[in-house]
């Protein structure tokens, strides 16, 4: 599904890491910042991660692509199940507002 998120700006990593630990803690999701903010951390030039690249920088990206990006690109295992819960949290969004 395409979609596009866009957020003031992009937060600090102790912005970001609080907010994932918070997410957990409370049964959530991380914010919308910080998602784009873990994906500018992930994205490259490369063709391999334009979905990534796209969500940092709040332009229209492909949902199923991300979630691939993400499985393919995001190491850091904190990083990439907070981005994952994140899109499977926006798809149901996007889904029931269809």
């Amino acid at each position: 599904m395409k979609t596009s998120v866009n957020t003031y700006r992009l937060g600090t990593s102790k912005e970001t890491y609080d907010d994932i630990e918070y997410a957990w803690a409370m049964g959530s999701v991380v914010s919308d910042q910080t998602a784009r903010t873990i994906a500018s951390y992930w994205h490259s030039p490369a063709n391999t991660s334009r979905n990534l690249t796209a969500l940092s920088h709040g332009n229209e990206f492909d949902t199923d692509e991300l979630r691939e990006e993400i499985e393919r690109e995001v190491t850091h295992p904190d990083d990439a199940n907070a981005l994952r819960a994140w899109v499977d949290n926006l798809d149901g969004f996007l889904a029931a507002t269809a």
